[in-house]
C-alpha cells in the first residue's frame, strides 16, 4: 500500500480527508498526508511542485483538472511537472502524459456549512461530516417534490442557458419546485434543498462528455433522484439508469422531459443506495488514486 502526498487537503476551514473515514486520510489502505517532512510513493498536486513533491518521481505525481477550462486552466508549463492527469478536458497535454479521461473528482459539497452572506463566494465552515457518517446516514424523510441548486450566473453560454430554465422551470412547476442557490434563495447547507426532495434537478455550467460535478454527487448523498444535463456520457458513471436532459435544449421542452421523469416516480431505495455507494466510494478523488495506483504497474 502507497503514502501519498497531498499537495493541498485544506479548502477554506475544510478539509479533502473528510472524504475517509473519521477524517483519517486513510483509504483502501493507502495513507494520504499533507504534511511536507516525509518521504512519499506518490503526490495529488494542485499547483507547481514544492520540495516534498519534487521529490517524488515525474510519473507518480497526479493532478485533478476540476475546473472547466474555460473558467481556468493551469499554466501550460505546469504540465512539464506532472505525470498523471484527471480531466474530462483534452487541453493538448505532453506526451509524457498519462491523460484519464473521466469525470474530474470534484470532492462533495454535501454536509459543509456555508456562509450566505458573501456573494458568489464559496466561503465554508469546518465540516464534521466525514466518509463513515455519509455511509452510515439514514433514507431522509421526504414531504416535497422537486428542487434545484444553481446560482445566477451569466459567464458562459451554460450559464445563460441554465439560467433561462430556472425561469422557465418556476413558471411551469410553480410551488412544486423550490429554486435554491446565490441569487435565488442561498442555503448554508446543500443537504437543506435535497435532503426533504423526492427529485432535484442539477445543470452543469457546461457540457462535455465525461465533465459531471458535485452538483450531481450530492444529489445523490441526500436519497434524492436526480434530474441531470451536462455530460453526455455520464450514464458510464452509474450502474443504474439517469433521469437526463440534453444540454441547451429549449426550456420548454426540458420542462415538459422533467414532468414526464416525476411522472415516473422517483428511483427506489436500491438504485438510490447503489448510486450513493458508487458517489461515496467508487467517483471519491481517493478511490480513483487507488485505481491509478493499481494499474500502474
Amino acid at each position: 500500500m502507497a503514502k501519498i502526498y497531498v499537495q493541498n487537503a485544506k479548502w477554506g476551514n475544510t478539509t479533502l480527508f473528510r472524504q475517509t473515514e473519521h477524517f483519517s486520510g486513510k483509504f483502501k489502505g493507502h495513507f494520504f498526508s499533507p504534511f511536507r517532512l516525509s518521504k512519499y510513493d506518490w503526490a495529488i498536486l494542485d499547483g507547481p511542485p514544492d520540495d516534498t513533491a519534487k521529490s517524488i518521481p515525474r510519473a507518480r505525481r497526479i493532478h485533478f483538472l476540476m475546473e472547466n477550462p474555460i473558467i481556468w486552466r493551469p499554466h501550460p508549463g505546469f504540465f512539464e511537472t506532472v505525470g498523471v492527469v484527471v480531466s474530462p478536458f483534452d487541453l493538448g497535454f505532453p506526451s509524457h502524459i498519462h491523460w484519464i479521461q473521466q469525470h474530474p473528482s470534484i470532492p462533495w459539497f454535501y454536509g459543509i456549512p456555508f456562509r450566505t452572506d458573501a456573494g458568489m463566494l464559496h466561503i465554508n465552515s469546518k465540516s464534521h461530516v466525514c466518509l463513515d457518517k455519509l455511509l452510515n446516514k439514514n433514507v431522509p424523510k421526504k414531504n416535497k417534490t422537486m428542487s434545484i441548486i444553481a446560482s445566477s450566473k451569466s459567464a458562459t453560454s451554460g450559464h445563460q442557458w441554465r439560467f433561462n430554465v430556472l425561469q422557465e422551470v418556476k413558471k411551469y412547476f410553480g410551488c412544486n419546485v423550490d429554486i435554491y442557490g446565490f441569487g435565488h434563495r442561498p442555503i448554508s447547507n446543500k443537504e437543506t434543498a435535497i435532503d426533504r426532495y423526492f427529485f432535484s434537478i442539477c445543470i452543469e455550467n457546461t457540457s462535455s462528455e465525461y465533465y459531471w460535478s458535485e452538483k450531481l454527487s450530492d444529489v445523490t448523498l441526500g436519497y434524492t433522484t436526480p434530474i441531470y444535463s451536462g455530460a453526455s456520457k455520464v450514464q458510464e458513471s452509474f450502474s443504474d439508469e439517469l433521469n437526463t436532459v440534453d444540454f441547451h435544449v429549449d426550456p420548454k421542452k426540458f420542462c415538459n422531459l422533467v414532468s414526464k421523469f416525476i411522472d415516473k416516480g422517483p428511483d427506489n431505495l436500491k438504485v438510490l443506495n447503489r448510486r450513493r455507494h458508487e458517489s461515496l466510494c467508487i467517483h471519491n478523488i481517493f478511490a480513483v488514486v487507488d485505481n491509478i495506483i493499481k494499474y500502474s504497474g
